[in-house]
């Protein structure tokens, strides 16, 4: 049984009848238990729409998304979510942040301090569990970010641009932090970006979509050996997987714009 299943998923917004947007169209995708999925994109071709239905912040105009084969309905717990912004509590501190879920739903306090001390450890956040988000850099916030949302212990990890707003090189060091912490709490991962480099480093398979309405124009599988370093970057077969996935964005890019109404 697939860890997540999108079955023909369609997103129309307003009145289809009345000029509205068909956002996503007749999205089919399986993501095995375990697996590190990847999508990338033109702009606005849907891939922060599909991620936010999957997270059940929306709900499709057509077709069906499941979750260990249970319908996906709503927010959920078994879906943890990484924004790009870090959406953090100011007001709580590395450790009531990444505990806030688990005292939530009644966890005790000695597991709790168990957990944060697994992803304190696992994201490198050892010596900052009292510091506020005010005093961390924007890695940091958003290592706490990742740290809260697996401290729910989800079926899935969601995470939509979560290092768009970093800095080259913090985004590397990210990069290779991500993998190492994927490694070792062997979650299923649904990652959107638009940097293929990214793309290819980090994923198992990635999914490339279509101009809008999204759908999926190619999956294309990244054989390519764990653990990974930064020298892969440069190897023949991850540059010929990036040729290929930037003709296949380029052409679509084109086709958006070609087909686009003229202004005014």
């Amino acid at each position: 049984m697939a860890k997540l299943l999108a079955e023909s998923v369609s997103m129309v917004f307003g009145d289809p009848d009345a000029g509205g947007i068909t956002a996503l169209e007749r999205i089919s995708m399986t993501v095995p238990d375990g697996e590190f999925r990847v999508i990338v994109g033109p702009s606005g071709c849907g891939k922060s729409t599909f991620l936010r239905l999957v997270a059940g912040l929306d709900w499709p105009s057509a077709g069906r998304l499941a979750l260990d084969g249970a319908d996906i309905d709503g927010p959920s717990r078994e879906r943890g979510m990484v924004f790009q912004s870090y959406t953090l509590f100011p007001w709580l501190t590395v450790r009531g942040n990444i505990e806030f879920g688990p005292k939530l739903k009644g966890t005790p306090a000695a597991e709790r301090r168990g957990i944060v001390e697994r992803y304190v450890h696992l994201t490198g956040l050892r010596g900052f569990e009292e510091a506020y988000p005010r005093q961390l850099s924007g890695g940091m916030m958003q290592r706490v970010a990742i740290a809260r949302a697996l401290a729910n212990d989800p079926e899935i990890l969601l995470m939509d641009e979560p290092f768009g707003a970093l800095d080259s090189q913090t985004r590397a060091l990210m990069q290779e932090l991500l993998l190492e912490v994927w490694g070792e709490a062997g979650k299923t991962v649904l990652f959107i970006t638009h940097d293929i480099d990214e793309a290819i480093f980090l994923g198992d398979r990635v999914s490339v979509m279509s101009a809008r309405p999204g759908r999926i124009k190619e999956e294309i599988e990244v054989n390519l050996p764990r653990p990974r370093s930064p020298d892969v970057l440069t190897a023949p077969e991850f540059i010929d997987i990036k040729r290929r996935i930037t003709a296949l964005i380029r052409e679509e890019a084109r086709r958006a714009i070609e087909t686009a109404p003229p202004a005014g």
